[in-house]
């Protein structure tokens, strides 16, 4: 009976919510429907479910009811990822497509998570040591699959085992540095060791979330969970390595503990309901032949005492809440966010199911205390006058004083996020109102959608946070008073400290244009300290929301501490406050370097990027300051390194032709000490050593321009001839290592071919390389167009049409399909030009080498004997071509018309 009470339950709330949603759908069209009926499914679907957890309804067969709605859902799910019909219309709703693709593994993100994971379990078997840029390997290798590689590994380890398919879906420049799979990535920073403490901690929290929840009481019980688990784990996987492969055992572990969980949960449950109903069943037969009234009594105390855990909602609701996580980190990634809601979740588990919070208000069904004697009640009477004398604050004051630290905290959060200057006004009121008041985007107008946040969030925490003190009972004297003190304590102190922080922001953005128009401007060096100035002290601004926080936390832990008797000796009092002030001064002193310092650092990095990015030498100078400033913070940060060696890269290469060598020289050797600091500090990532091939090869074409300088004696000549090989070997050298770190990016392979064929010219090194990068990803365009490229300038006409097609095929390029109509031309081959241009025209319609592409058509028309044809072409050529060109097109037309042949001249991508 109670099972199709559950069912019924369930699936009778879910099918009244679906039909109230559709109905609102129906009758309100666009978004306002989707809003009106998601809206009324929440509300009853809720509604009804709240109802009864609150009264306490139903609850032998609610968990039944919950179960099939669950069931229900992922049958549901399910059926949206088999092919067929339902998942045909299920996809034409762009916003349940995402739901039809969740088992696809060959395709989308599902085809990148399978791609990643591949590689990451290369990287945690048994293989040869990784190699260092200077040639040491990995001493730890042979302990990395029990100890893994530490925090933040993943990013260079992974280098040497990235699958080059994987670039075939997402950018060819990036590495992965999360699996996307909590449980890989448990094995690949701290090894099998470090998977066995992330599960045994989840399984942990479900372990005792279940005890006290009732459901695990005896050793057969927990040995029934654990075999569940593992049953499931095994089963899973197994029909995973069938489906697709065994690298998908990290799918299978969670997924197991999880499956594991639910299936005892529920078989428990049956089975305590069964036997509890057959043991009550009998026992109150015998109670009730003996005493009639039993029935009526032992109904009333089954109601009255019932055995559950005073926490119990909570409980369930912190289980609920982990499992979610669980779920989310082994498809997505755990970030700071979420780790942190996982232990919060775990302390508050703790907290609750030791019961360490005394209920204030008497469970039901808990014992009464028995009448006090009038002697006891008169000593009880004394001993609390004596404790309100040395009493600092009362208790409910205490808790009010907390919850407006709280709404504190919370109004400067969002006043963090929301005081902002676009207009860059001077006058701090101004920038404080606006920003509450005013939208800019996409033009300025009023708008209180902010201030409603503020307004929202601000009445939201006060109701439920004083309805809840006062349902504790801590307004139970004075009810009337109390209430009225504490709203205006909550009031006073949260709107004070929101308009002195957000004053504070405000103010702090209005001295920032002020200093803006400060700016000496009278030198460069000037400019770029004044600017530099700015950016430092925009990154200052964090320095005032870490205030905000540790002030809240100092004072609520006062509040909260003068809570208790306060100690009677002086010495006593102080040592409280002296706590409070080392514990403060050490946290201070942990932050800055930590975590203050690099968002300072990040800050200012950011900023640069905006100056460094120019084309224009001072603003790349100034970016360049940016970029040191930045390290002074950071200067372990291989990141703004590399970043700086680029801007010093790019600033010799836009020094003006007249600049002296010696100054340019200057530049790249400052260029290349920052490049080898950075790979010293992050030697593994293969950015650096990419990247300074890239400067040798640069600073090779620099000298190779000098070379060609009239009036160098011999003797400059051989010199500069020797700087030049040894750049170019010094470019091969690191290339080779970067290939060494990343062996299949074959976008290294073809900067390495690309060196071969056109700086050193070695033909056979280049076919060699080209071919391994091939190898490596025969898939990849932008190889073939290389190939295709150097052998056109070789002459290899036939060659490179080849090349350009396999390109082609990959991927639509129209500056390649424009080239390979070309160079058909120049061989003669007419029909395969016009059909080539014909499908350029197509699939690249607002190419900007439109007028181009007719005009090569133009020819082979005419030289196919299709006089109009090529005039109606070359006339499409005239209308699209760029007035720089327009003079060459109507000297086409005029020899068409005279029928004079034109020619094509050969013509490089």
């Amino acid at each position: 009976m109670d099972i199709l009470k559950g069912a019924g339950f369930g699936l009778g709330a879910t099918a009244l919510a679906g039909g109230l949603a559709g109905l609102a759908v129906w009758l309100f069209k666009g978004n306002a429907g989707i809003y009106v009926g998601g809206g009324l499914a929440v509300l009853v679907f809720g509604g009804a479910w709240l109802y009864c957890i609150v009264e306490r309804k139903g609850w032998r067969w609610l968990w039944i009811g919950w179960g099939t709605v669950g069931l229900a859902a992922a049958a549901l799910l399910l059926l949206f990822n088999i092919p067929g019909p339902v998942q045909t219309q299920v996809r034409k709703v762009e916003q349940l497509y995402r739901l039809t693709t969740i088992t696809e593994l060959q395709s989308g993100t599902g085809k990148v998570r399978g791609l990643i994971w591949q590689g990451a379990v290369e990287l945690i078997k048994p293989h040869a040591p990784i190699k260092f840029p200077d040639g040491s390997q990995d001493a730890l290798n042979f302990l990395r699959p029990l100890i893994g590689y530490g925090p933040e590994s993943m990013y260079v380890a992974y280098n040497s085992f990235y699958p080059a398919e994987l670039g075939h879906y997402e950018s060819r420049t990036a590495s992965p540095d999360r699996s996307h799979n909590e449980t890989l990535d448990s094995i690949i920073i701290t090894g099998v060791l470090g998977l066995a403490v992330y599960l045994f901690t989840f399984v942990s929290f479900f372990y005792w979330g279940l005890r006290w929840l009732g459901l695990l009481k005896t050793r057969g019980q927990l040995w029934l969970y654990i075999g569940s688990m593992v049953v499931s784990a095994i089963v899973l996987f197994f029909i995973a390595w069938r489906l697709e492969g065994a690298y998908l055992f990290a799918v299978a572990i969670p997924l197991g503990v999880l499956v594991g969980t639910m299936i005892y949960i529920t078989v428990d449950a049956f089975r305590a309901q069964f036997t509890a109903r057959a043991t009550n069943t009998m026992q109150d037969e015998q109670q009730l032949s003996a005493d009639p009234q039993f029935e009526i009594q032992n109904r009333k105390s089954k109601i009255e005492n019932p055995l559950l855990h005073p926490n119990t909602l909570l409980i369930i609701g912190l289980l609920a809440g982990v499992i979610v996580h669980f779920v989310e980190i082994n498809f997505g990634i755990a970030i700071a966010s979420t780790r942190t809601m996982f232990w919060t979740f775990a302390g508050l588990l703790v907290v609750l199911g030791l019961e360490w919070v005394p209920n204030i208000a008497p469970m039901p069904g808990e014992m009464v205390q028995t009448p006090l004697s009038e002697a006891q009640i008169k000593r009880r009477q004394r001993t609390t006058r004596a404790r309100r004398k040395q009493t600092g604050l009362p208790a409910w004051l205490a808790a009010v004083l907390a919850l407006s630290f709280l709404a504190t905290f919370l109004l400067g959060t969002l006043a963090f996020d929301f005081i902002n200057n676009p207009e860059r006004l001077t006058s701090a009121g101004e920038i404080f109102a606006n920003s509450l008041t005013t939208k800019y985007q996409p033009e300025k107008t009023k708008a209180y959608g902010a201030l409603m946040i503020f307004i929202f969030t601000w009445a939201l925490l006060g109701v439920v946070g004083l309805s809840e003190f006062d349902r504790e009972g801590l307004f139970a004297e004075e009810r009337g008073t109390r209430w009225g003190t504490a709203i205006a304590v909550y009031a006073v102190i949260s709107l004070m400290g929101l308009l002195i922080f957000g004053s504070v922001l405000a103010a702090h953005q209005a001295n920032l244009t002020v200093a803006g128009t400060k700016i000496n401007q009278t030198s460069l060096e000037s400019l770029i300290s004044g600017i530099v100035g700015i950016a430092n002290q925009l990154a200052a601004l964090m320095i005032r929301y870490y205030s905000l926080i540790f002030t809240l936390m100092a004072l609520t832990g006062l509040a909260l501490l003068w809570e208790e008797p306060l100690p009677r000796q002086v010495g006593e009092i102080w040592s409280p406050l002296i706590f409070i002030a080392l514990l403060a001064i050490s946290i201070v002193a942990l932050i800055t370097p930590a975590g203050y310092n690099l968002i300072r650092a990040d800050i200012i990095y950011k900023q640069g990027g905006v100056f460094a990015g120019s084309n224009n030498a001072n603003e790349k100078q100034i970016g360049i300051a940016h970029y040191e400033k930045a390290l002074e913070y950071a200067p372990r940060e291989d990141y703004y390194n590399l970043f700086l060696g680029k801007a010093y890269l790019e600033l010799a290469q836009g020094l003006p032709a007249e600049t002296e060598p010696e100054q340019r020289e200057s530049i790249f050797l400052k260029t290349e000490e920052i490049l080898n600091h950075a790979r010293k500090i992050n030697p593994l990532n293969t950015d650096h050593s990419a990247n300074l091939a890239r400067f040798y090869k640069s600073w090779a074409a620099r000298i190779a321009s000098e070379m060609q300088t009239e009036g160098l004696t011999a003797a400059q000549q051989t010199t500069l001839a020797t700087q030049y090989e040894r750049l170019l070997q010094q470019a091969e050298e690191n290339y080779k290592i970067a290939l060494t770190l990343s062996p299949n990016n074959p976008i290294i392979w073809n900067e390495l071919a690309q060196l071969y064929a056109i700086d050193m010219g070695d033909d056979l090194k280049f076919r060699q390389t080209i071919s391994t990068s091939l190898q490596v990803d025969e898939g990849f365009e932008q190889t073939w167009m290389l190939l295709g490229d150097i052998r056109s300038s070789q002459g290899d006409l036939p060659g490179a049409v080849e090349a350009y097609q396999k390109s082609l095929e990959i991927t639509n390029n129209c500056m390649v399909r424009r080239v390979l109509g070309t160079l058909q031309a120049q061989q003669g081959l007419w029909v395969d030009t016009i059909t080539s241009l014909d499908e350029a025209v197509e699939k690249c319609p607002e190419s900007s080498e439109l007028w181009d592409i007719y005009r090569v058509q133009a020819i082979a028309y005419y030289n196919l004997g299709q006089l109009e044809a090529a005039l109606q072409t070359a006339t499409l050529s005239l209308q699209a071509a760029p007035e720089a060109q327009k003079e060459a097109i109507q000297q086409l037309i005029a020899q068409l018309q005279g029928q004079a042949a034109p020619t094509e001249t050969p013509q490089q991508p």
